[in-house]
């Protein structure tokens, strides 16, 4: 079983690059790929049993050890039936020409489209001068400017570029940016406005601190130094700079007060607040990629910003539909639509990625007479000229491999079936090598506009078997490579490290998720409905939102993946119990009664082919049950922030597979005893350093 489940997956692997081309290669791929998922569960199953009984705990000939035996037997029988029989449809509809595939992968190492300042972007600085006078406008009453265009005609780009301008920042006192998905909730909007506004007010006494630090003079050291009977100038600076951090550290914890008391429901009370907070204030509100609005309620939001006298706040709205700017109050003298690049402007852009190692100058006519074939196709579109150029920058010394490029975008779209834009961003998804198509369709269970937690994409990818440890590297650091790969243009950064560059969160455009849900919906990686996610009993993979219920998961025994996309509240167990082929659960941030938490352990701990389990957050967990032994299959932890948590069962031991144990920001007394034993460990957070449980 186990050679004939490597052999399935190689031929995937070998079949890849041909199924865009080949409908039948699509179904046959779709039940090897359930046969995988087949096999793969009844091995980690007698693997498990095989565990169970090296640990003594199986009799030999025990009624429960012929029973799985004869189940297990059974299932064997079931596949290899299966496997033969799709052997034999492999024979008569597959042809050996359809088998002559071409190496056509390109294998693109870690540039992005994130290594360009988007205030250099080339062709938008007329659109962006022109919005520039719309906005600093000093008319007395609110006004309002739209950007409008097609996905990819940089509207986002312009509205980042002026939200960070210094002369638009230093015209208004508060600066609002609000990513506006379909599905967008109105409370989700007025208290992501509420959060960043105490932001804005908590960063702003923090300035008038600090400025007040750097300012001081001589004079008032002398007079802060007699009047604390003080010795020297040092000590008083001491003491100043303490009572400065003192302010601050209040300042936050005041910050967070506020976001945490928060009215959940009462929509009037967040408006109100609103409302409060930018009375006396100036305000840039973005509301970026807006597709509808519901206009009693967007009416009566804008009616408490208006300012009777004085200059005004400014509200900038990005959308694809110009009467959805006409609804939300938008003059038509105040919209704008940026223009496609011309021919020199798309090209100058497209040297900036493809050549960016010689600083954007192509010395070769060769590539460029193949550049301009490709950039022309590209329609004036930055997002298509940008993603092109990035995946042919690895390219830059091999001119076959930019005519092999170019004679595949001419097939898409000479076919009819995708736009110039989806099919510069399909190339860029065919040229990612195989290992790592899978793990970039994971991107498609995220919401529209989501902020994804890099550290969650990685943890989940070696959950399901996607990545294991390499050579030198571990699971964990092959992840963090990984993702660097197929982050170059598909995925937009949000925030990484400074000084290695270590992704934290990334984003993806709406028209890069639109062909990750097309792909995702082909090869039944995710099951989708009119580009939203859909669950079925076939289902795989669930990004699960506040606007779902768990009622829709009673009939899902095949789903592998379900991860949370918001705090939810409330959980009935009883709805899950069919969920028995679970490898991913990330319930992070749950908020449950403790005796749901005590429901909630005891069905997590039955579900036997657990991978990574996610409970950051989760409250009112004071300790692991013991039972917690029967996760034998577990390979990621994560307990981070569980403030309840101040013991772990020493059963956790058995879990000889644990990968990656996560205990930072929890109450841990000690670390049991044996803790040291798991040696496939590769990481383990918030190790408490004190004495061992003698348990």
């Amino acid at each position: 079983m186990k050679t004939r489940l490597e052999l399935m997956r190689a031929f995937l692997n070998d079949t890849e690059t041909l199924k865009t081309k080949k409908e039948v290669l699509k179904l046959i791929m779709i039940q090897i790929r359930e046969l995988i998922y087949e096999a793969d569960d009844l091995l980690t199953d007698c693997r498990i049993r095989d565990e169970y009984q090296k640990d003594g705990r199986c009799s030999n000939f025990s009624a429960s050890k012929l029973l799985f035996l004869y189940l297990t037997s059974k299932k064997l029988k079931d596949i290899n039936l299966r496997i033969e029989t799709l052997e034999n449809r492999l024979g008569v509809y597959l042809t050996p020409q359809l088998f002559s595939i071409q190496e056509n992968v390109h294998q693109v190492t870690g540039f992005s489209c994130q290594d360009y300042d988007p205030a250099n972007k080339v062709g938008l600085e007329h659109d962006a001068r022109k919005i520039k006078e719309w906005i600093i406008s000093k008319d007395e009453v609110l006004h309002r400017v739209g950007i409008i265009g097609m996905g990819g005609l940089g509207k986002s780009t312009i509205a980042q570029k002026l939200f960070n301008d210094e002369d638009v920042r230093s015209f208004f006192k508060n600066m609002i940016w609000l990513s506006v998905s379909q599905d967008f909730s109105e409370e989700q909007i007025m208290k992501s406005m509420l959060k960043q506004l105490y932001e804005e007010k908590t960063n702003r006494s923090v300035e008038n601190l600090e400025q007040e630090k750097k300012s001081r003079s001589i004079e008032r050291f002398e007079h802060e130094r007699e009047r604390r009977s003080l010795e020297t100038l040092e000590q008083v600076e001491f003491v100043l700079n303490q009572e400065i951090a003192e302010k601050i550290k209040q300042l936050e914890d005041k910050k967070g007060k506020e976001i945490s008391e928060l009215p959940i429901e009462d929509k009037a009370q967040i408006m109100h607040k609103i409302h409060l907070l930018l009375e006396h204030m100036t305000c840039l509100i973005v509301m970026d990629d807006v597709w509808s609005i519901r206009i009693d309620w967007w009416n009566q939001l804008c009616s408490g910003l208006e300012k009777p006298t004085g200059k005004n706040s400014c509200i900038m709205i990005t959308t694809r539909n110009e009467e959805v700017a006409t609804n939300m109050g938008v003059e038509k003298s105040r919209i704008h639509q940026p223009s496609f690049l011309d021919d020199d402007e798309s090209w100058s852009l497209f040297c900036k990625y493809a050549f960016y190692a010689s600083k954007g100058i192509c010395d070769d006519q060769q590539f460029e007479n193949v550049g301009r074939d490709i950039v022309q196709k590209c329609g004036g579109l930055p997002l298509a000229i940008k993603t092109i150029a990035a995946l042919l920058s690895q390219k830059r010394h091999f001119l076959v491999e930019w005519k092999n490029i170019y004679r595949g975008f001419h097939e898409l779209t000479a076919r009819g079936q995708v736009s110039s834009v989806i099919a510069c961003l399909q190339l860029s998804y065919n040229a990612l090598p195989v290992h790592l198509k899978q793990l970039f369709l994971c991107f498609s269970i995220y919401p529209e506009d989501f902020e994804i937690p890099a550290e969650q994409l990685v943890l989940w990818w070696i959950g399901e078997g996607f990545i294991r440890g390499k050579d030198s590297k571990t699971a964990i650091e092959l992840g963090y490579v990984y993702l660097t790969f197929v982050q170059r243009c598909l995925v937009e950064v949000v925030d990484q490290r400074g000084y290695d560059g270590k992704i934290y969160s990334c984003r993806m455009h709406d028209l890069v998720r639109d062909m990750t849900i097309v792909i995702a919906r082909d090869e039944s990686f995710c099951s989708f409905e009119e580009g939203r996610l859909k669950l079925t009993s076939e289902s795989r993979r669930l990004g699960f939102t506040s606007e779902m219920s768990t009622k829709s998961l009673k009939n899902c025994p095949k789903l592998r993946a379900l991860l949370m996309m918001s705090s939810i509240q409330g959980l009935c167990c009883d709805d899950m119990e069919s969920l028995s082929s679970l490898r991913v659960l990330d319930l992070s941030y749950f908020e449950l009664a403790i005796t749901a938490v005590q429901d909630l352990l005891k069905w997590i701990v039955s579900l036997k082919h657990l991978a990574y389990l996610n409970l950051s957050g989760v409250r009112g967990i004071g300790e692991l049950p013991s039972s917690i032994k029967k996760l034998r299959n577990l390979q990621v932890f994560v307990l981070y922030g569980c403030t309840d948590l101040f013991m772990l069962h020493p059963f956790i031991t058995h879990l000889k597979i644990m990968v990656v144990l996560d205990l930072r920001s929890c109450p841990l007394i000690y670390l049991p005893k044996g803790i040291g034993m798991l040696s496939q460990l590769q990481e383990l957070s918030g190790f408490v350093v004190g004495r061992l449980s003698n348990e």
